[in-house]
């Protein structure tokens, strides 16, 4: 299953929006062994399970003062500053094309 996510970023003063699009290829969230890497299981996510991680994801990252850097479906790569960031409106969906691995990492 590919999940489709949008995210909509709106900055402090400018009110300017951008808007990302990407794809996750059947996510999963892996449970491993007490201290250990070993996965025990992986567990699919929904939709909005997933829409519920990134979420999570941002508001950390927003609250640590970081930045995110997210590869949208036309392989262009986006840095965001999310100290910049007022708002984030993020959607996602069941998708139904090849996905494109979204990479998220953060800047500090």
């Amino acid at each position: 299953m590919n999940i489709e996510l949008t995210a909509h970023f709106y900055f402090k003063g400018s009110g300017k929006k951008k808007t990302v699009n990407w794809m996750e290829d059947n996510p999963r969230l892996q449970q491993k062994e007490k201290d250990s890497d070993k996965v025990v299981r992986e567990i699919p996510l929904t939709s909005d399970e997933v829409k519920q991680e990134y979420r999570r994801l941002f508001i950390k990252h927003k609250n640590e003062g970081k930045s995110i850097t997210l590869e949208d479906t036309d392989d262009v790569v986006h840095i965001i500053d999310l100290t910049d960031v007022r708002n984030i409106e993020l959607t996602s969906k069941e998708g139904n094309t090849d996905a494109v691995q979204a990479d998220l990492c953060t800047e500090s």
